[in-house]
């Protein structure tokens, strides 16, 4: 923005006499002397003029922005005036011009109309709009990590965009990049963020990385590409009891499996030794397929769920909400009930949980009647294991089948299953990330998850994190008549609000209602479904390489 500067245009005192001559028609009155620029502020679209007219009652003003310099002969100039408006508070005459393009020189003439008819003019001055003040996003710089076989995202800040992806074409050492987008960012007022997409196979090193604007330059900088971690996984141990479903938890450095067809059974697998040890279930535990537990000062609390039609000291229960809490000190089970019902037909059908601040977090859809009408809410519930309370933090309005919750460096993120396409009996999923504020319960969406220009997902996703970045492997991709699993694994960085796709996994790999759990800095994932919808009992370890 510039500082006003503000101008005196005086007229030349008008000639009376009749024998005055008039300029030639072609020559136009130049009769406002300017001296200084008149222009205050200037936008990447956008100009505003101020100025002063002393000495004459005028009866029209405005200002012709032109930018064909050899149109300036303001007798001939067949744009319209923008027309300025009077502010008697502060005796000047403003008018802002918008619909400009960035990093363009324009020409400006001040016309001014007086009571008797006279028209004059300045003379023709120029002026140049701004760029976008493209540059590096927080958290980016001049050097990336590929690690994915597709694509890895940059990404640029700018004050302002225009978001017709055609304008812009972006080169690295020879190679043009794909933009992927340009939008708005949601907690800023005037940024927006450049989304570009570096291939796999582009050339490894430092060269230059140049983005244009309808074929002018607007940024340029030395980018250095680098060869990144490579995620490569390994079987490593198989589960030998039957297939079936299970729930889960880790727990000082060992994966603990309900097994939950029949009589249930607790296993216990050392990654380590390659060890197993079994320890008993009693009857009254209940839990759900995929259901994850999670510790709590030394406790393993799950996520609630609803038991029903059961008779307790002889009295019929038509639904019970309850968590079921494990103690590995003294392998003890315990339960506690929350919210009773004598009607069979409500329900609380758990989604997935976290931990923040030694409470429990539960996302579920609960079914209750009121008055005989069924409501139905997707809900965000606390459990606190010290006074053993029960509270709804606040309802989830949106459309998604299905959420989970994960906490990283004291910041809670939501990962959704969205809808985002229906066919056929099939419904495919994408994810939707967002920021959860438990003070003012609000989300804030975080970047879409988008490769090769198509949103990604999938339902009962895990998650995990490491080394500060959430991970999101497998899940549903799809259900219902053309329903399939998928063993994609994204990584999102949060202090660049950025995605990674990464090396694509074994298609046989466990990826569906199975565990996820990082065990001195080796990722584990085992047991649940295929992508082919086959039952596994495999365990995969997934290392690092450089």
């Amino acid at each position: 923005m510039r500082n006003a500067i503000y101008i005196l245009l005086a007229f030349l005192p008008l000639l009376t006499s009749c024998e005055r001559e008039d300029p030639e028609p072609d020559q136009p009155k130049y009769e406002i002397p300017l001296n200084k620029s008149i222009v205050k502020d200037v936008t990447p679209n956008s100009v505003t003029f101020q100025y002063k007219v002393s000495a004459v009652e005028v009866s029209e003003t405005g200002v012709y922005v032109l930018k064909d310099s050899t149109a300036l002969n303001p007798v001939h100039i067949s744009e319209n005036l923008n027309a300025a408006e009077y502010n008697a508070q502060h005796d000047l005459y403003s008018v802002t011009v918008t619909g400009l393009e960035p990093y363009t020189s324009y020409w400006y003439i001040v016309k001014v109309v007086d009571r008797d008819g006279n028209v004059s003019f300045t003379k023709a001055t120029s002026f140049k709009t701004d760029g976008f003040n493209l540059t590096w996003r927080e958290g980016f710089s001049r050097k990336i990590k590929l690690k994915g076989p597709s694509y890895e995202s940059l990404h640029l800040t700018a004050e302002y965009a225009d978001t017709d992806l055609s304008h812009y074409t972006i080169n690295y050492k020879g190679t043009e990049l794909t933009l992927l987008r340009v939008m708005k960012i949601e907690a800023s007022a005037n940024q927006y963020d450049f989304t570009i997409q570096i291939p796999a196979d582009v050339s490894i090193g430092a060269g230059t990385f140049s983005v244009h604007y309808k074929n002018r330059k607007i940024f340029e900088d030395v980018l250095v590409v680098e060869q990144g971690d490579i995620y490569e996984a390994v079987k490593v141990a198989k589960y030998e009891h039957a297939h079936g479903d299970h729930a889960f938890f880790e727990y000082n450095d060992r994966v603990h499996i309900i097994y939950l067809n029949g009589r249930y059974r607790h296993d216990i697998w050392n990654p380590k030794t390659n060890q197993w040890e079994e320890k008993p279930v009693p009857d009254e535990v209940t839990l759900q397929r995929n259901m994850e537990g999670l510790e709590i000062n030394g406790k393993i609390y799950f996520t609630a769920l609803s038991k029903r039609g059961f008779y307790e000291s002889q009295t019929y229960i038509g639904c019970q909400e309850r968590i079921y809490a494990y103690d590995p000190k003294d392998d003890s089970w315990e339960f506690y009930p929350l919210y009773t019902s004598s009607n069979s037909s409500e329900s609380l059908n758990p989604y997935g949980s976290f931990v923040y601040q030694n409470k429990l977090y539960c996302f579920g859809q609960r079914v209750r009647y009121v008055d005989g009408v069924s409501q139905e809410k997707q809900l965000l519930q606390v459990f606190n294991p010290a006074d053993k309370s029960w509270e709804v933090v606040m309802e989830l309005h949106g459309t998604a089948w299905g959420y989970k919750g994960i906490v990283i460096d004291g910041r809670i993120y939501i990962v959704a299953a969205e809808e985002k396409e229906h066919y056929s009996a099939t419904v495919e999923f994408k994810h939707e990330l967002s920021e959860l504020n438990l003070v003012s319960k609000t989300l804030v969406k975080k970047a879409p998850l988008v490769f090769n220009d198509d949103e990604k997902g999938s339902l009962e996703p895990n998650l995990f994190e490491y080394r500060g970045h959430l991970f999101v492997f497998g899940g549903k991709s799809s259900v219902g008549y053309y329903g399939a699993g998928i063993t994609d694994l994204y990584e999102y960085a949060p202090e660049s609000d950025s995605w990674t796709q990464l090396h694509a996994l074994d298609t046989q790999l466990p990826c569906q209602s199975g565990f996820c759990y990082v065990i001195d800095n080796s990722i584990y994932m085992g047991l649940g479904l295929n992508s082919s919808l086959y039952r596994s009992n495999d365990i995969y370890e997934l290392k690092l390489s450089n």
